[in-house]
């Protein structure tokens, strides 16, 4: 298995993957893709990303972006952060109506 720090997360190659690279590559890939799987702590569970990538640079980027992403919203909908909207909605629960962003309106209707 090789893995490759990106910031806080880990870019792992499946050990499938890592030897059909070094086999001839067939398995390696799907349609000239290859396979990358990448890991971030968020909302207290391991995020798990995997998807297939022409290099790993654009893997890297999609990654990077999806996970961002995650951060947004825990930054929206977290319970432990004081911080987050959530919690600052509800530290003015009983008082006059507060604007709230689309992405915890969408959570809350439910």
């Amino acid at each position: 298995m090789i893995k490759r720090d990106i910031g806080e997360s880990y870019l792992l190659r499946s050990p499938a993957v890592a030897a059909a690279a070094t086999a001839g590559g067939a398995a390696a890939t799907r349609g000239g893709l290859t396979r990358f799987q990448y890991t971030q702590l968020h909302m207290g569970v391991q995020v798990r990303i995997v998807g297939y990538a022409g290099d790993a640079m654009t893997g890297e980027r999609a990654a990077r972006s999806a996970f961002a992403r995650f951060a947004a919203l825990e930054d929206v909908m977290s319970d432990y952060r004081p911080t987050s909207e959530l919690m600052r909605l509800c530290a003015r629960a009983g008082g006059p109506p507060v604007p709230i962003s689309p992405d915890l309106f969408a959570v809350l209707r439910y």
